[in-house]
């Protein structure tokens, strides 16, 4: 018999294996010790418990819009309201057992310190904390909160811009990634490994955790005060940690994540609407499909205070010269 649908007590029970950037064992007994002996068994479920805790991270991370230098102007609060699409691509074996919402809300806060016209640019500092209230999807829930600071510097008149900046982010999911008896049953079946029943009320529910601090580089475009474009690299340390709810087992992932967001926009006024997409590399350990990217798209509404963003015109002297005597 083959199973469709992985419980994740399997992937909690796989030994800590020798794989680069594989989740490792870091506390509680696992309930599967048959599996630990065996190579194949602990290959496939740590792959499976990587992967799915790099695309819950993936999706709980934020790329600053609003709040970056390098997409805001002006000097004034500035306030934003963001949806981050899912993770795209097929889900894997646990990832199918919970519902997954298609997008999370969030809502930005920050403040902009630079220039207030056009064709007299100065450098450009931004600070914005973003926050995902608790999002509950079935028996799931989701928050996160980030903080983060950037700075933009003209380099050819109002037109381009350089920049970088840093942030901080923290997230944590409860989700019951448990299965029922009838799917450990189905495990035992399949991979001929017996599985310790515990006293664990159904369902379990497993936590997820996150910390990430990213630095970012990039660049920008003002072609017209109404018009912005931007790329930028970054690179993340981030780490995982994933509590399994049926046997108290904690399991541990850190690596560093490389990555890529492009996004454009438009202003009108001290509103402004802008789309953006973000994809980050990773290892083939961490991936049970082969697929070594992750990718997902946002979309961003913000709301500055203060006046207009304006183009300031160079008054010139027309009157005619005075006769020379």
């Amino acid at each position: 018999m083959r199973i469709t649908h992985l419980s994740p007590l399997f992937v909690a029970m796989a030994a800590p294996t020798a794989f680069a950037q594989s989740p490792e064992l870091v506390s509680g007994q696992s309930s599967m010790s048959a599996c630990l002996a065996d190579e194949t068994c602990a290959e496939r479920v740590t792959g499976l418990l990587g992967e799915t805790m790099t695309e819950y991270g993936f999706l709980l991370d934020s790329e600053p819009m609003a709040t970056s230098a390098l997409a805001s102007r002006g000097n004034s609060p500035i306030f934003e309201l963001r949806l981050d699409g899912a993770t795209l691509g097929p889900r894997n074996e646990l990832e199918q057992q919970v519902p997954i919402i298609p997008g999370l809300p969030r809502l930005s806060m920050g403040w902009l310190v630079g220039s207030t016209t056009y064709n007299e640019p100065t450098p450009q500092l931004a600070f914005g904390v973003t926050l995902l209230p608790s999002v509950r999807a079935g028996d799931s829930l989701f928050a996160s909160g980030q903080f983060d600071a950037s700075i933009a510097v003209p380099v050819a008149g109002p037109a381009l811009w350089v920049g970088g900046g840093l942030s901080y982010g923290t997230a944590r999911v409860e989700l019951p990634l448990f299965g029922a008896e009838s799917q450990l049953e189905a495990i035992e079946e399949d991979t001929g490994h017996p599985i310790a029943r515990t006293a664990c009320e159904e369902p379990c529910i497993d936590w997820f955790r996150q910390h990430v601090g990213t630095a970012r580089l990039g660049f920008s475009l003002d072609p017209a005060p109404g018009f912005f474009a931007w790329g930028r690299g970054s690179a993340a340390l981030v780490h995982h940690r994933f509590d399994v709810g049926y046997d108290d087992t904690s399991w541990r992932l850190r690596r560093l994540q490389l990555g890529a967001n492009a996004g454009l926009g438009v202003r009108a006024g001290t509103y402004q609407l802008a789309a953006s997409g973000t994809v980050a590399l990773r290892p083939e350990a961490l991936s049970t499909t082969g697929a070594r990217t992750l990718t997902k798209v946002s979309v961003t509404m913000s709301w500055r205070l203060g006046r207009p963003r304006i183009r300031h015109e160079v008054e010139h002297d027309t009157r005619a010269p005075l006769p020379e005597p």
